[in-house]
């Protein structure tokens, strides 16, 4: 689930729900459908904008997908990521504080975050690493992205450099959410 940075839309959808249901905050009565999907992987609105960004697989291509959609009309804006060669598996989405970015991680082959320009699309960085990504979010100076991994672990790269800044352990089992506090001071992450 999101919360538009506004607070006046809410989407929702479910791993096996399929559909996105995109409601007015207040009244949670449907605004928009986005029903493209066999399953959701992850849901996050761009900051100050009606921008919902979605990873899940597409029932008509059969592949798993990162795409955004105009959130009061349910309308595709762009496709940044499909399925392809690679068999790379995005697993979850954040958006820079900016907007200016959309970050993926990856899971089961060529695991790692990939990083978009999300005015053109562009794929500006692909930094791998060796176990799957859960779970990440963005600092919010929009300088470092953070992923919590399925081998107990969290890490912070650099987003220009693709530079390993930090290895964060302690987790006695899988990473499965992390956050920044506001000031970017902190970092909290949750698992298993």
């Amino acid at each position: 689930m999101s919360l538009s940075s506004d607070g006046k839309l809410f989407a929702y959808s479910g791993y096996n729900l399929g559909t996105i249901h995109i409601t007015d905050a207040f009244s949670l009565k449907d605004i928009a459908t986005i029903s493209d999907f066999e399953y959701v992987e992850d849901i996050c609105f761009a900051p100050g904008e009606h921008v919902l960004a979605i990873c899940g697989f597409r029932s008509d291509v059969k592949k798993q997908v990162i795409e955004t959609y105009n959130a009061e009309t349910g309308i595709i804006i762009k496709q940044f990521f499909i399925q392809g060669t690679d068999k790379a598996y995005p697993t979850t989405i954040d958006f820079s504080h900016d907007g200016k970015y959309l970050a993926c991680g990856t899971s089961c082959t060529n695991q790692g975050i990939r990083i978009w320009n999300t005015s053109n699309g562009q794929l500006l960085k692909d930094i791998r690493h060796t176990n799957d990504v859960n779970t990440i979010a963005f600092s919010p100076d929009g300088k470092s992205v953070a992923a919590g991994c399925l081998d107990f672990n969290s890490y912070i790269w650099d987003i220009n450099t693709g530079k390993l800044l930090h290895t964060l352990t302690g987790m006695s089992d899988f990473v499965m959410t992390i956050c920044y506090s506001p000031d970017g001071k902190l970092l909290a992450t949750a698992g298993m």
